[in-house]
């Protein structure tokens, strides 16, 4: 998801290496919330499909304990995955 959120900010092109500190942030940025919003996107699917296959219905918090569990890992993965993605990334540039 990150390399696809990297293409979108367009971080191959030479401008993003060789241009200023500040171009190559808001590369970085912009690739970044692409992928945060394709992780989403991602994550609503598997959270759906996981619901599908307990038979819990519709996802929704407060519904069911199992279904808030789901929600709540599902949740805090990506989390996680967000902030440690984006330190990562705006430490290395």
């Amino acid at each position: 998801v990150w390399v696809v959120g990297g293409l979108a900010g367009k971080a191959y092109e030479r401008k993003a290496f060789d241009g200023t500190f500040r171009e190559a942030m808001r590369r970085t940025v912009s690739g970044g919330c692409f992928a945060v919003g394709l992780l989403i996107f991602i994550t609503q699917i598997e959270v759906a499909h996981k619901f599908h296959e307990l038979g819990l219905g519709d996802p929704v918090l407060g519904s069911s304990p199992e279904g808030d569990l789901v929600i709540n890992g599902a949740l805090s993965e990506l989390l996680v995955d967000i902030f440690s993605e984006a330190g990562a990334l705006l430490t290395w540039r």
